[in-house]
């Protein structure tokens, strides 16, 4: 019966009404449905017999009832008569016109209640009669595969467990633009591209006399769930790095790749002792390595600048797809890891450990792949914390000022973090997904730069040290800002206040020396409105002597004074 109501759904979204002359499908999807795809329920159905199972003296097709049409593909559910199991194939060939007997799946049918009514006898139905020419395969190719569907007739109603369509990946980027998943890819591709901007990955160039620059490729790959349900749509940007030639393009090329045999003894010891074990991949991981070869690369498809068609794209730091890329990764990854105080082993060269009188930490890196070996849960807790607090900063960095404080002050927990700090980060990512539509907005109606900045005094009780942020305006959009702790003790919160205005000082002269460089700003430039909400601090300020027993304020006193004489910043109430 479920599949007689899940049919139902999918035919009447495909067909118009009286009231309304345009089908569900169409009003959604913006095109008209194929209604050739459509078969009468019921109906007798022939699927070929997948390849592993075919053999030469074998059946080359199966009987079945068509039951209903497959939610992730093109395919069709099909009622094996003989198995009493649900399959799914695009390779079908239909007889519209002729159903089952009732003998035939009696045995795979829930008995029903008997009725009194007298119905009228079935009609009698011949056998398809089978043609000794050779079948002409309809409408799909032979590299499809029928894909079994657990279950039987009673049951018919759950899902695919594997319904992956191999030839649904576009294989261009005008194919992906022309299919009916065109904005999911779009949305991938813009994923892709939003990491290697933000990564820095290549600067705008002129092709210097000599060089040839490489191309690059668009790919396409879905993810299933194991349901068969689509889980993500990945796209990536790959260098074709077969067109790069060695002394010019690129030298050294092997990267060390941890061996199986050590990730198994990790895992095996780990067991033994009783160590926590934790699973990580590095998302775009070669985009993160340093080149040290002048590359130069074709704009990719889809997003080659108006105007500037004949630039090519200077690689800064490394791509997918280029000879050298897994091994300017490791080496990115070998710094960083062992400035944080990890050795190698000396066996393998992609195990790294810490050992400290608390903890024994232990690396093991397989390309972009991370084993995370501890001692104590806390001391791989802490490797996960900061990874959670690095992708907040870059939102913070890039365009969220908002949650600068609080990011700021998470950050400093990264080597021991809490249960109530794990919580924080756990409210912050809340906050974010709910606020995934807030936007820098800028316009032409408010052209001037104005600049904000404050303290919070003593809310680090563990060191007596306060905070200090600011943020600067310009065309009525944040620009700049920045939320950190302050390096020395303040014995008020006046000293806080002066302070923070010091490294909100040092800001707004290096966005003046910035904006008068470029020359699109009038000359001399106008001094930059400062906004403070403490009297005490103005006041401070407009002492030309500073009468406090701290030195390290007095100086910060005279810099702001400086400022203020050169005409860089003036003062707001």
């Amino acid at each position: 019966m479920g599949e007689a109501l899940l049919t139902a759904c999918y035919v009447h979204n495909r067909i118009t009404s009286r009231v309304i002359p345009t089908s569900p499908y169409e009003l959604w999807k913006g095109r008209k449905p194929n209604l050739d795809y459509l078969k009468v329920w019921g109906c007798v159905a022939y699927y070929r017999t997948p390849n592993p199972k075919r053999t030469k003296l074998g059946a080359r097709a199966n009987k079945s009832i068509f039951i209903g049409y497959a939610q992730n593909s093109k395919a069709y559910r099909l009622l094996d008569i003989d198995s009493g199991v649900v399959m799914e194939s695009r390779d079908v060939e239909f007889f519209e016109d002729k159903f089952s007997k009732d003998e035939e799946n009696s045995s795979h049918t829930t008995p029903t209640s008997t009725s009194r009514e007298i119905l009228p006898p079935p009609p009698i139905v011949e056998e398809p009669r089978r043609s000794t020419r050779a079948r002409i395969e309809k409408t799909f190719g032979e590299d499809f595969y029928s894909y079994l569907v657990e279950g039987t007739q009673k049951k018919v109603t759950r899902e695919v467990i594997f319904s992956i369509n191999l030839d649904d990946d576009p294989k261009t980027f005008t194919k992906a633009m022309m299919s009916r998943d065109a904005p999911l890819w779009k949305e991938a591709i813009n994923d892709e591209m939003d990491s290697i901007m933000g990564n820095g990955t290549w600067e705008l160039a002129d092709l210097p006399k000599g060089r040839r620059p490489i191309g690059s490729k668009w790919i396409f790959k879905k993810k299933y769930h194991p349901d068969g349900s689509i889980s993500a749509y990945k796209a990536r940007l790959v260098a074709k790095g077969y067109r790069q030639r060695e002394g010019i393009d690129y030298f050294d090329t092997y990267a060390p790749v941890a061996r199986i045999s050590s990730i198994r003894t990790l895992i095996a010891i780990s067991a033994l002792k009783g160590l926590y074990i934790h699973q990580m991949d590095v998302k775009t991981a070669f985009l993160n390595g340093y080149l040290k070869e002048e590359i130069y690369l074709e704009q990719p498809e889809g997003f080659v600048i108006p105007g500037q068609e004949n630039k090519v794209c200077r690689l800064v730091k490394s791509l997918y797809g280029l000879k050298q890329a897994p091994k300017q990764w490791h080496e990115r990854f070998d710094t960083t890891v062992t400035a944080f105080g990890f050795q190698h082993n000396s066996a393998d060269r992609c195990i790294y450990s810490k050992h400290t009188s608390d903890y024994i930490l232990v690396i093991c890196l397989y390309v972009d792949d991370m084993l995370i070996i501890g001692t104590h849960l806390e001391a791989v807790a802490q490797l996960e914390y900061a990874s959670a607090v690095g992708s907040m900063m870059y939102a913070t960095h890039c365009t969220r000022p908002d949650i600068a404080f609080a990011v700021s002050k998470l950050s400093q927990y990264t080597v021991n973090p809490g249960m109530e700090h794990w919580k924080a980060v756990g409210r912050v990512l809340g906050y974010l997904k709910r606020t995934s539509t807030f936007e820098l907005t800028y316009s032409s109606s408010n052209g001037i730069l104005e600049g904000y900045f404050d303290a919070s005094w003593i809310d680090h009780t563990s060191d007596s040290k306060s905070t200090s942020g600011w943020i600067y305006t310009l065309a009525g959009g944040a620009i700049s800002w920045a939320s950190k702790k302050q390096t020395c003790i303040a014995h008020s919160t006046m000293e806080a206040e002066l302070i923070a205005l010091a490294a909100a000082g040092k800001e707004a002269e290096w966005i003046r020396d910035l904006l008068m460089d470029i020359r699109l700003w009038d000359i001399p430039m106008p001094s930059i409105p400062m906004y403070c909400d403490s009297e005490a601090t103005l006041s401070k300020v407009y002492n030309a002597v500073y009468n406090g027993k701290s030195r390290h304020v007095g100086l910060r006193h005279n810099f702001v004074r400086q400022l203020i004489e050169s005409g860089t910043i003036k003062f707001k109430g």
